[in-house]
């Protein structure tokens, strides 16, 4: 007796049944992916390439710094616990920019320029002292803030205005001494350089698009005040402090969503680099 041929009910999966009838030869199928090794060094220098984080261009222009883990203090420098500590040095540091104000508008509360007015005479030592330390603090502030436009359009700008004020920054103490003579010519140059340094500051920030525009903006209009225009008129110190003030508070706010927060599915870059 003829075996007959086997009914499939109707309940039975069609794509099962085109699966069964369609299998594709193996030689059509798509090789596997090779599983990447968990420890770098064991990887090839396709794997790394294949593993490496691609840099992301923002529409402004920015080119955003990749996602990384935070590396294991175990392993050797690489170019990732590089580019994680400067971060997190750049995103801390940029903080001193608010303190600088404070410090700032401390030093210079009731000055009145390069005019030896008796409290300011008698106040002169401190005064000194404050200012140096108000303009170290500033300094660092300014590092911090081109380190983090590193990566902006605006980078040789923000370079520059560091450049100048750093060099402005070596005369600005000489400002409560006063006087005639060449004491106060060091001390005016140097609030005019330091002017213009904090106005190329203001204007990188202000043209980045990282930050706001306003805050750069507020920069620009405390550059003439906490440097030429406050040597010639205290008050106007006192104020452009409080500018910066409001600047630095929205620009340090800001830093924290510069970058997300780093994410866990990277593989680490090797210690050596990969070619591209």
């Amino acid at each position: 007796m003829d075996e007959q041929p086997e009914r499939r009910t109707g309940a039975e999966d069609p794509r099962a049944v085109l699966a069964e009838r369609f299998d594709p030869p193996p030689g059509l199928l798509p090789p596997r992916p090779t599983r990447v090794p968990d420890d770098p060094r064991r990887m090839s220098p396709l794997q790394a390439s294949l593993v490496r984080p691609v840099r992301v261009v923002g529409r402004v222009g920015l080119n955003l710094l990749p996602f990384f883990d935070e590396p294991d203090p175990v392993r050797p420098a690489s170019n990732t616990s590089w580019v994680w500590s400067l971060r997190r040095f750049a995103r801390s540091a940029v903080w001193l920019l608010p303190g600088y104000a404070v410090l700032l508008a401390i030093s210079t509360a009731g000055a009145d320029g390069l005019r030896r007015s008796a409290t300011f005479s008698a106040g002169a030592g401190l005064r000194v002292l404050g200012l140096a330390l108000a303009t170290w603090v500033g300094l660092l502030a300014l590092t911090a803030l081109t380190g983090l436009l590193a990566t902006a359009r605006t980078r040789g700008t923000a370079t520059a205005g560091l450049l100048l004020a750093m060099f402005g920054a070596l005369l600005l103490p000489l400002a409560p001494l006063g006087g005639p003579g060449f004491v106060r010519v060091l001390a005016l140059l140097g609030g005019g350089v330091l002017t213009l340094g904090w106005v190329l500051a203001g204007l990188a920030v202000a043209r980045s698009g990282v930050f706001g525009a306003f805050d750069g903006t507020l920069l620009v209009i405390a550059a003439p005040m906490i440097g030429l225009g406050g040597l010639l008129l205290g008050i106007l110190q006192t104020v452009g402090a409080l500018l910066v003030l409001a600047a630095g508070i929205g620009i340090a706010a800001k830093t924290g969503r510069l970058l997300p927060k780093p994410g866990s599915t990277l593989a680490p870059e090797p210690s050596g680099g990969a070619p591209a």
